[in-house]
């Protein structure tokens, strides 16, 4: 392979399968709404890598020896929504994420996402882990009541699976 084969190759995103990750992404997110839910929050803005990475089962390597892409991720009771550079998602993943009930967006559009949040919720949110403006934005929003909290998935992803624990 030369050199531009490699960068390319790193570029790309792509996504575990649910026969390494345990769970299909639609699962995961079932058991982060479940979780939002028992919080009492109708959903979150994601902002850990890791987070996105283990709910969606996507792998990327946007930064050196970190196998994450720099995403974003909604997640309300209805829907799912990964901010990245979708020019880097080839059909396979594409389809993977619309199986599983994930929409794309690109990276940039996350904040005119908030921007326009217009459905009254209770959004759980980890101030250390979003963008100060990607904060304001929620806090100024008349329809978003603002939970402050850790990141469910944190712990969600600290419970290993069979597979997982057999991959390890």
């Amino acid at each position: 392979m030369s050199g531009e084969e490699n960068i390319q190759l790193v570029r790309e995103i792509g996504a575990v399968k649910a026969e390494l990750a345990g769970l299909t992404a639609a699962e995961k997110l079932a058991k982060l709404r479940e979780a939002l839910d028992k919080e009492k929050a109708d959903g979150m803005l994601l902002g850990r890598l890791d987070s996105v990475a283990w709910l969606l089962n996507l792998r990327a390597y946007d930064l050196d020896c970190i196998p994450f892409a720099l995403a974003w991720c909604w997640v309300d009771r209805g829907r799912a929504v990964v901010f990245l550079d979708s020019s880097r998602a080839d059909e396979t993943v594409r389809g993977y994420l619309a199986e599983n009930g994930v929409e794309l967006q690109e990276y940039d559009q996350v904040e005119e996402f908030l921007a326009h949040v217009q459905a009254p919720l209770v959004l759980r949110a980890e101030p250390e882990s979003l963008h100060w403006r990607f904060w304001r934005l929620l806090e100024v929003n008349s329809a978003v009541t603002v939970q402050d909290g850790a990141d469910p998935v944190q712990e969600l992803k600290a419970v290993k699976n069979e597979t997982e624990i057999a991959c390890i």
